[in-house]
């Protein structure tokens, strides 16, 4: 008896944390991101679990937040270990893989705690609207909200990055992106966690009812469904036939360590120009700078 409620207990986290190394693999490999329409499934489940619990405390949301964002971002923010050995900031070997190791967990840890507050806030809502159940359908609308919000609120103060965003892992999927030159990357955060929502409610409901589930089920394929051949009809309404654009992509590979002296500004505002204008004067219609190609606000 003791062991199957301690597995009752630990199985909401175990979905949770599923759900998040599920859905930030779509992130790291984009060829398998249609799993993304399906990897938030054992969350919403795992977040029903919690809420059919007795106690009334907010902090098993909190924790199931931890379990799901902090291996998300872990497995996201991998790529900090490509940094090293840190070269340009010649520290020894050991106390560059401290700081990378330092600011990979940190960086994760920061954002995991935006999300621990995001799922004490879904937590409340369900249960919420469990209690008034005529209102039940407005939990994926309002879950998906709470997720842009969520992913939006990221990107704002010191702390703030752009990364581990969920329409990332739609990237190879041109005609699902098609509705982001409307409406902004954020719609593809909101179509996903709603379709993933009404496909939890409809796992979770077939039991219980005879026509609901069948219902959550339609409205998930139809949002997708609906967004998809947007996305091709786009697609093939816009083609230009034979005509191309010419893109240029400026490197000016310039170590870390110049780029941010004040002494070589100059220099490095130079060549970065200088790449600029050769590149427009072989035809380049678009120019594309690297991430802080100039460390200093242009006027």
């Amino acid at each position: 008896m003791d062991r199957a409620c301690r597995n009752n207990r630990i199985r909401p986290y175990l979905c949770l944390g599923l759900s998040g190394l599920l859905t930030s693999l779509t992130l790291i490999v984009p060829k398998i991101g249609f799993l993304e329409w399906f990897s938030l499934i054992p969350a919403f489940l795992g977040l029903w679990l919690l809420q059919r619990r007795e106690t009334r405390s907010g902090w098993r949301y909190v924790l199931g937040g931890l379990s799901f964002f902090l291996p998300y971002y872990l497995l996201s923010f991998h790529w900090f270990f490509y940094m090293y050995p840190l070269e340009f900031t010649e520290l020894s070997a050991p106390a560059a893989f401290l700081t990378v190791l330092f600011c990979w967990i940190g960086l994760s840890l920061i954002q995991t705690a935006g999300g621990c507050i995001l799922f004490y806030l879904l937590g409340r809502l369900g249960e919420w609207l469990l209690d008034r159940k005529k209102l039940v359908w407005l939990w994926p609308v309002l879950s998906g909200a709470l997720f842009v919000l969520f992913e939006w609120h990221q990107t704002l103060f010191w702390w703030g990055v752009p990364w581990g965003r969920l329409c990332l892992g739609q990237a190879e999927y041109l005609p699902v992106l098609q509705s982001a030159s409307w409406f902004g990357c954020y719609f593809i955060t909101f179509l996903l966690v709603v379709c993933n929502a009404f496909l939890a409610m409809f796992c979770r409901k077939f039991r219980e009812e005879k026509k609901a589930p069948y219902l959550c089920l339609f409205l998930a394929l139809g949002l997708f469904t609906g967004n998809a051949v947007f996305g091709m009809l786009r697609m093939e309404f816009s083609a230009t036939g034979s005509e191309t654009v010419r893109i240029a992509a400026v490197q000016s590979n310039i170590p870390p360590d110049e780029k941010w002296d004040t002494v070589s500004l100059k220099s490095v505002k130079k060549k970065t120009m200088d790449m600029t204008a050769e590149a427009a004067d072989r035809g380049a219609k678009l120019i594309v700078w690297s991430e802080t190609a100039i460390p200093y606000n242009v006027e």
